[in-house]
C-alpha cells in the first residue's frame, strides 16, 4: 500500500508537470471567444482519441481473454508489459506534442520585464489574484462536485461493467464505439451551442446531462428492466454511452474555454497573465476531489460487502443491488455541479468587454 501510495503520488506529480503548461499553451494559442472553443475541442477530442485506442489496446492485446482468465484484466501477470508499453506510448507521444508546437512561440504573449520571480511569496500572491475572481471560484465549487461524481462512478464502473452486467473485455472494448459516438457528437455540437447560450448555459445544460444520463443504464438494471441477461444488452449499452460522452466532452470543452476567458478578466484587473496557475490550481482541486471520490468508491464497496476475487455471475443480488444504487447515488454531486456552474459570468458580451479594455489599456499604454 505504501509503495502504491509513494508511485501513484510521482505519476499524478509528473502529469500535472505536462498537463498544466500544456493546457495553458491551449488558453493562449487564441483571444476570441469561439475560436477558443474549437482550440479546446480538438483537445477534448484528442484526449478521446487516446483514451479509445488505449482502451483498445489494452483490452484486445494486453489483456485478451484465456482459458484460464476469461477477463484478462484479472491475470496480474499481463500488468508488467501493459505498463512498459504504455510508458513508451506516452513518452513519444508528449515529446511529440511538444516539439510539434514550437512554431507557435513567437506568436505567445510576452512577460511584462518587470515581472516578478518564481517564489512561495509569489505563488501565495497570484493565488490571491485568481481567487478573487469570482467566475475561478464558482469553476472551483463545480468541479468539487463534479469530481466527486467522477471519482465514485470511476471506481466503480468496472465492477459495473464486469459482475453487473457480466461483460467479457472483448465486449467492454466495444463500448468504446458509444464513447467514439458521444465524444464526435460533443465535439460537433459544443461551437454551436457557446454561440447560441454562451458558455455558461452550455456548461449548466452538459453538467445536467452528464450528472442524469451515465446513471441511466444501472438505474434500468436496479429496477429489472434491464438485466445481464436481456438480448441485445451490449448495443443498448453503447446506445446511451452516447449520451454518457457527449456532454462529458461538452462540458471538458466549455470549461478550457472558459477558463482562458478568465485569464483575460485577472489580467485586466491585476496585470498579469495566469492561465498556468489557473490550470495548475484547477488540476489540483481535481486531484483532491478525485482522489475522495476514489475513496468513496471503496467505501462502497465495503459497504456492500463486495467478496473478494469475485466471479462474474456469482455474487450476490443484493450486493450487486448495492452496487447499482451507489452509483446512481452518485448523481447528486453531478446535481449540484449543474447549479453551481449556472451561476457562471462567462458570455461573449463580458469577452468582449474585457478585450476592448485589455487594449485600451495597451494602447495608452
Amino acid at each position: 500500500l505504501v509503495w502504491l501510495a509513494v508511485m501513484n503520488t510521482l505519476l499524478l506529480q509528473s502529469m500535472s508537470l505536462f498537463h498544466t503548461p500544456h493546457l495553458a499553451l491551449g488558453a493562449e494559442l487564441s483571444n476570441d471567444y469561439l475560436e477558443r472553443s474549437s482550440v479546446m475541442n480538438y483537445n477534448t477530442l484528442c484526449l478521446w482519441i487516446g483514451d479509445t485506442i488505449g482502451l483498445v489496446v489494452a483490452l484486445r492485446y494486453f489483456f485478451a481473454p484465456t482459458t484460464r482468465f476469461a477477463n484478462g484484466a484479472l491475470d496480474a501477470t499481463r500488468y508488467p508489459a501493459y505498463s512498459i508499453g504504455m510508458a513508451m506510448a506516452i513518452v513519444v507521444l508528449l515529446f511529440a506534442s511538444a516539439f510539434c508546437t514550437r512554431s507557435r512561440v513567437r506568436y505567445l504573449p510576452v512577460a511584462a520585464p518587470d515581472n516578478r520571480s518564481v517564489g512561495l511569496g509569489g505563488l501565495v500572491a497570484d493565488l490571491r489574484f485568481v481567487l478573487r475572481n469570482r467566475n475561478y471560484v464558482v469553476m472551483l465549487f463545480a468541479l468539487l462536485f463534479t469530481s466527486l461524481m467522477i471519482g465514485a462512478r470511476n471506481g466503480l464502473s468496472f465492477y459495473a461493467s464486469t459482475y453487473y452486467w457480466q461483460l467479457s473485455n472483448a465486449q467492454i472494448g466495444w463500448l468504446a464505439v458509444g464513447t467514439a459516438g458521444g465524444y464526435l457528437l460533443g465535439g460537433a455540437i459544443v461551437k454551436p451551442l457557446h454561440r447560441r447560450f454562451d458558455k455558461r448555459w452550455t456548461c449548466a445544460g452538459a453538467a445536467l446531462a452528464y450528472a442524469v444520463c451515465p446513471a441511466i443504464p444501472l438505474t434500468l438494471g436496479y429496477f429489472n428492466i434491464v438485466k445481464a441477461s436481456t438480448p441485445g444488452l451490449l448495443p443498448i449499452l453503447i446506445a446511451l454511452s452516447v449520451f454518457q460522452y457527449a456532454p462529458y466532452s461538452i462540458v471538458s470543452t466549455t470549461i478550457r474555454s472558459a477558463l482562458a476567458d478568465v485569464a483575460d478578466e485577472v489580467e485586466l484587473r491585476f496585470g498579469v497573465r495566469q492561465e498556468g496557475l489557473l490550470f495548475s490550481a484547477r488540476t489540483f482541486f481535481q486531484r483532491i476531489d478525485t482522489a475522495l471520490g476514489t475513496a468513496l468508491a471503496g467505501w462502497v464497496l465495503a459497504l456492500v460487502a463486495f467478496p473478494h476475487k469475485a466471479v462474474p455471475g456469482r455474487i450476490d443480488a443484493a450486493t450487486l443491488q448495492g452496487l447499482a444504487a451507489a452509483f446512481i447515488l452518485a448523481t447528486i454531486p453531478g446535481l449540484v455541479a449543474a447549479v453551481v456552474y449556472s451561476m457562471l459570468r462567462v458570455t461573449r458580451d463580458t469577452h468582449a468587454t474585457t478585450q476592448a479594455a485589455l487594449l485600451a489599456k495597451t494602447v495608452l499604454a
